[in-house]
């Protein structure tokens, strides 16, 4: 990272997630660390890599990007309300405003804490708790048995797909083709069985997730586009919903 960024490996998250991609592999340098100082320091660190076969102290460890953070969800107000009467949503799943075009760990830890403790006031100052936990229902129209939908399986699936059309760095053509993959997936999903609804919600997120990264013609943050490196003025300021995609 020393060659493609001023603050080498610690550059903004999105920055050096790219240049491992461009690159193709990398590795984390701790050699020269010490045994004694990795050790003591990162003792559960330095015992997962022995245990998979690679010391810190003498080799370099391989390293890929992973799956991270969204940055939005569901449309909240400042108590967590959704437009659903009686949902609530706090944390990672809801869109409150505090990121921007990346995700801070201050703003992540304000989103969950802060927005966590104004939601739960709000509920217990305008409801009581159930009696019981609800039984699921399913809807009218006869249910599917839950293993006609693998929901692992489909779960993996619509995970590749996402990653495929709107990944670390996305392009228009492959947000084209994961919809199209994603929007097959539905059919497997079919029937009113508590798996089959929960398997057409992670698909219909993936959708709009894949949608949302073509809908957006620029880089900005970790939304990056080979298609579109550079950021559009015309954007600023600009938050995508469900509206603008259906």
């Amino acid at each position: 990272m020393v060659d493609r960024h001023p603050d080498a490996e610690l550059a903004p998250r999105h920055v050096v997630t790219a240049a491992i991609l461009a690159a193709g592999e990398a590795f984390l340098d701790c050699r020269s660390i010490g045994a004694e100082e990795l050790e003591r320091h990162f003792p559960t660190v330095v015992a997962s890599c022995r245990a998979r076969g690679y010391d810190p102290v003498t080799d370099l460890l391989p390293v890929a990007p992973a799956a991270h953070y969204l940055i939005g969800g569901v449309a909240t107000d400042l108590e967590g309300r959704t437009t659903v009467p009686g949902l609530y949503a706090a944390g990672e799943c809801a869109a409150t405003g505090v990121h921007g075009a990346n995700r801070m760990a201050g703003n992540s830890l304000s989103e969950a804490v802060v927005f966590g403790r104004r939601a739960a006031l709000a509920i217990a100052g305008t409801r009581a708790p159930p009696a019981a936990d609800p039984e699921w229902e399913a809807p009218a129209g006869g249910a599917s048995p839950a293993a006609e939908v693998d929901l692992g399986a489909l779960h993996r699936a619509v995970a590749d797909a996402v990653t495929a059309g709107a990944g670390p760095v996305r392009s228009a053509a492959e947000g084209t083709r994961a919809t199209a993959r994603l929007r097959a997936l539905l059919e497997q999903s079919a029937g009113n069985g508590r798996v089959a609804v929960e398997a057409r919600a992670m698909v219909h997120a993936g959708i709009l997730l894949v949608r949302a990264a073509v809908a957006r013609p620029e880089s900005r943050g970790v939304h990056v586009r080979s298609d579109h490196p550079s950021a559009d003025p015309a954007l600023d300021g600009v938050h995508l919903s469900v509206g603008d995609l259906t």
